[in-house]
């Protein structure tokens, strides 16, 4: 019976594995999932890590533009990792936007990285870039909306991983 896992592991994981060396992880956009096995493939050959991610426009709790929903996501990366043997790779939820930074659109923020710790994602970008105001007197100012966004949206992230 094989107990090997080739779920994905913490994207912090394998930064602090590279820390200081003279290295890069490609994250891969994956987009059609079938591509998936030759990217865990070359990943495995060349023993080296990846970060397989889809954007919140690619991926959303309705599918995104790609029709794959985190799980969805999720699952064809698990499975493409067990069938080429490639257990060194994160679930990455790439470019989390933020665009208005209102209550509504937080909330549905939450759902999102909700759904994505379910279907096991390992790692997170937020991107809270179109919150920059442009009328700011000072760099705080212009970036104040991004950093509220972005620390609440972290917090929120780091509780619902448990660390």
């Amino acid at each position: 019976m094989n107990t090997h896992s080739y779920g994905p592991i913490p994207g912090s994981t394998i930064l602090s594995g590279i820390a200081g060396k003279k290295a890069i992880v490609m994250a891969a956009n994956v987009r059609i999932a079938t591509v998936a096995e030759g990217i865990f493939k070359a990943a495995k050959d060349t023993d080296s890590a990846v970060f397989m991610e889809l954007a919140r426009s690619e991926s959303d709790l309705k599918g995104g533009y790609t029709g794959m929903t985190p799980q969805v996501f999720g699952d064809k990366m698990r499975a493409a990792a067990a069938a080429t043997g490639c257990d060194i790779w994160a679930l990455h939820a790439d470019h989390i936007s933020i665009k208005k930074g209102d209550a509504a659109e937080i909330a549905g923020t939450r759902e999102l990285i909700d759904a994505q710790v379910k279907a096991g994602y390992t790692s997170f970008a937020i991107d809270a870039s179109h919150l920059f105001n442009f009328e700011g007197k000072n760099v705080r100012e212009e970036l104040d909306g991004n950093i509220a966004a972005t620390t609440d949206i972290a917090r929120y992230i780091k509780q619902q991983m448990k660390g």
